[in-house]
């Protein structure tokens, strides 16, 4: 097991890199930057701390598809790859809350989308492309330098992006550390996997949690609660509320006003 940390870009990209460099000293594999608009560049900041590390991982957590075109995620994540020894991670999903309530995006096939831009980046992270799609083409293109293609990582949480990850991705990106829903997982990217006669266990499964550091446990554990039953609910699939380990009537109250429901 590896353990990775993210820092949400909403500091001075001098103190973020303070803390990616405390993060290689203090022996974390990888260091996962989100890509919102409303935060510091994902792929700046990477550059930024690709100078002054050596080993950590730096992985975007995650790079939107709605708001990057895949040729420019595949470009970005091949500079980073050239500028930090190849230590690119390519994380990837639709988008956060903001692209339905603040920017008007709502894909019907959020799914083909993500099928369309991985086949994409890594068409282009290996050579030439060739691919036109409903959503997304790169017919023709081509990046102008090689490197060994960075592992993608799919941001899933519905039974179908969960197989789909199983299928096509290096690894899968989810929240929960429930054994229930674990477990869960690892079933969904084992059915996807079958379907591509790939073997379950390439596609790694990273957990991403939010922490609250306090000596009072019980005020961490409170200020978590409300984050967890969102994460839990709200813009995810209604079936894994149960499988969180959550009363669903609670999700439900404490999602509605906040956040449309979709199923993926």
């Amino acid at each position: 097991m590896q353990y990775g940390l993210t820092i949400w870009l909403d500091q001075p990209l001098e103190e973020i890199t303070d803390i990616a460099v405390a993060a290689e000293d203090a022996g974390f594999s990888d260091v996962w930057l989100p890509d919102h608009y409303f935060l510091r560049d994902v792929y700046a900041a990477q550059a930024v701390i690709a100078t002054r590390t050596s080993s950590v991982r730096l992985a975007t957590g995650i790079a939107a598809i709605q708001l990057r075109h895949p040729a420019l995620i595949a470009s970005a994540a091949a500079t980073i790859a050239e500028c930090s020894g190849g230590r690119a991670v390519i994380g990837i999903g639709p988008g956060g809350h903001e692209f339905p309530s603040q920017l008007g995006m709502r894909p019907k096939s959020p799914l083909t989308m993500l099928r369309e831009a991985v086949a994409i980046i890594r068409q282009l992270t290996s050579g030439p492309a060739s691919f036109r799609g409903d959503y997304f083409s790169a017919d023709g293109s081509e990046l102008g330098w090689r490197i060994d293609p960075p592992p993608i990582f799919l941001s899933a949480r519905g039974p179908r992006m969960l197989e789909l990850a199983g299928e096509i991705a290096d690894g899968i990106i989810v929240h929960g550390i429930h054994r229930d829903f674990i477990d869960y997982v690892r079933t969904r990217v084992a059915h996807g996997a079958a379907r591509s006669g790939r073997d379950p266990g390439d596609c790694r499964i990273a957990v991403m949690l939010d922490v609250e550091v306090d000596s009072d446990e019980a005020a961490a554990i409170d200020r978590l609660r409300p984050r967890c039953t969102l994460m839990a609910g709200g813009t995810y699939a209604d079936e894994l509320i149960p499988v969180y380990g959550f009363d669903p009537g609670a999700v439900e109250r404490s999602t509605t006003r906040t956040w449309p429901r979709r199923r993926t």
